[in-house]
């Protein structure tokens, strides 16, 4: 991916939606979105400050090495019972058991700062149709 951003010349923030096709065996670039997304979430929940980067290179005129972010995150959206009970692959629920253990994982969409109940309660019902969704269908 660095490699294709660095041909076209591109600078900044890059999401790349990626799938994994088992028929070829092969990763699927789906898009790239440049900009922070809500995925990068993760990056942050990792010590990166994200917006740190952005105004040392854009405002500070800094030329900052490459970094690579090594640290583990679990990012999701669905309750932790989806993660636990529609994973099937062992090597993955085995990460997600460590990283919810670890306190290594979490949701954007929760911020304790935020306590309205028309948000709670928009939240909570969001978690339940997660759940309905992933048991009423055959993966």
């Amino acid at each position: 991916m660095q490699e294709i951003l660095e041909k076209i010349g591109y600078t900044g923030f890059a999401n790349f939606d990626i799938k994994y096709d088992k028929r070829d065996q092969k990763f699927k670039i789906f898009e790239i979105n440049i900009r922070q997304g809500r995925s990068s979430y993760y990056v942050t929940q990792t010590g990166h400050n994200m917006a740190k980067y952005l105004v040392e290179d854009c405002v500070a005129q800094r030329e900052l090495p490459i970094e690579y972010n090594q640290s583990e995150y679990l990012f999701s959206i669905v309750p932790k019972m989806v993660l636990r009970h529609f994973v099937f692959n062992p090597t993955v629920k085995k990460d997600i058991r460590r990283l919810i253990r670890q306190k290594k994982w979490g949701n954007p969409l929760f911020y304790s700062a935020d306590r309205s109940l028309k948000r709670s309660s928009y939240l909570f019902a969001r978690q339940v149709n997660y759940v309905k969704k992933y048991s009423q269908n055959k993966w």
